[in-house]
């Protein structure tokens, strides 16, 4: 437990974690916070292509990292468009972060929509690392960070759901956007009630659920969920990579790993896992977001990896060529950015341009008995 903000942010720099702002519904808000546990809705059953999205952003959360959580606004209650933390993910005792999906939940249910129709399956558990909990009340200071681009990647959470932006629930940002939010908590805030989470329920109700669903497994980031139920789209990739890039310790994830240092020679993939974000806003001024985004620790060097389930054309090239000119023009002094492509081939007379030949690699996926290989 930590005594205060600046203890927390010398852990973030020591560790090297990110953090991830979850947007939660005012309706579930309290039950959240006073059981340490949060989930969001998926449109789709098991295995669904909404489903596997889904998933893929709860992979996106490593072991060490820091949670914030962002209640929506509502007219009936106070406190709406408020960031809530620091929170930390909580781990099992073999230190995976415990992300789950749990169908119709009964003992301990978060249900949003007008009626508390939506159940809200895909869950985490969090806990709290100081002895309060600190919120930003002020939004505009979070909107002068993303001005500044000491923030990056997405939107506002307060216009995150509204109009074309893509629904997301969890956005994931780097080290040093991490240490920027903490800084607004430190500096901004005011502190609210002390909490005592997990709470005793929501630790009994993930045992007895997980314990007696079928495929019980697969909701705990193994290796075993990927090779037994593939999903042709490419939100199953974004997972499939996530799983690996973000810390597993398994053999499936070292493996994917060796794959892009070896598709990647010529740059230090090591030093990129450093940080990882999915489904990467470019600009506000476009809808275009990028698949996967790493980044070293300082965020210098950037390889951003775009995933088609089927081959590779000159499309899929020239987007790439334009997202790496636009990101040089955003950061003009501050990355070096990388492309990966990947796709199930490349079709024939498709070429990558002159002058991009070490910044845009064409990356082949294929399924194999015990997973999936890539190689360029």
């Amino acid at each position: 437990m930590y005594n205060n903000i600046d203890e927390v942010i010398e852990y973030v720099n020591r560790t090297g974690c990110q953090s991830h702002i979850c947007i939660c519904n005012s309706a579930v808000f309290d039950a959240t916070l006073n059981n340490g546990v949060y989930g969001f809705p998926t449109g789709g059953g098991l295995y669904t292509k909404s489903f596997i999205r889904s998933m893929a952003s709860l992979y996106n959360i490593g072991k060490n990292d820091l949670i914030f959580i962002y209640r929506m606004k509502d007219e009936n209650v106070t406190g709406g468009k408020e960031i809530h933390g620091p929170f930390q993910i909580y781990c099992d005792d073999k230190n995976n972060p415990i992300i789950y999906y749990e169908a119709n939940s009964k003992t301990l249910p978060i249900k949003v929509g007008k009626n508390l129709e939506n159940d809200c399956p895909m869950r985490f558990l969090f806990k709290r690392i100081t002895a309060k909990v600190y919120t930003i009340s002020d939004n505009f200071k979070l909107i002068e960070k993303y001005e500044n681009k000491l923030v990056w990647g997405y939107r506002h959470p307060a216009v995150m759901n509204i109009g074309a932006a893509r629904k997301k629930s969890i956005s994931s940002f780097t080290i040093k956007s991490t240490v920027e939010i903490l800084k607004l908590l430190r500096n901004e805030c005011h502190q609210s009630y002390p909490l005592n989470i997990p709470s005793q329920i929501a630790l009994d109700n993930y045992k007895n659920n997980t314990s007696i669903m079928k495929f019980s497994e697969a909701y705990l980031a193994d290796d075993k969920f990927f090779n037994n139920n593939t999903v042709k789209d490419e939100a199953y990739l974004y997972a499939y990579l996530l799983n690996a890039f973000c810390g597993r310790d398994s053999a499936l994830s070292k493996q994917i790993i060796s794959d892009f240092k070896k598709i990647n020679s010529g740059i230090s993939f090591d030093s990129l896992l450093a940080n990882s974000m999915m489904e990467v806003v470019l600009s506000p001024h476009l809808q275009d977001e990028m698949d996967i985004v790493l980044q070293t620790g300082d965020e210098s060097t950037m390889l951003f990896i775009e995933v088609k389930k089927d081959a590779i054309d000159q499309g899929a090239i020239e987007q790439a060529k334009r997202y790496i000119d636009l990101l040089q023009h955003i950061f003009p002094d501050r990355k070096e950015v990388y492309a990966n492509i990947i796709g199930s081939e490349v079709k024939i007379g498709y070429f990558v341009p002159i002058g991009y030949e070490e910044k845009i690699k064409l990356v082949i996926y294929k399924k194999i008995a015990d997973g999936i290989r890539f190689s360029n």
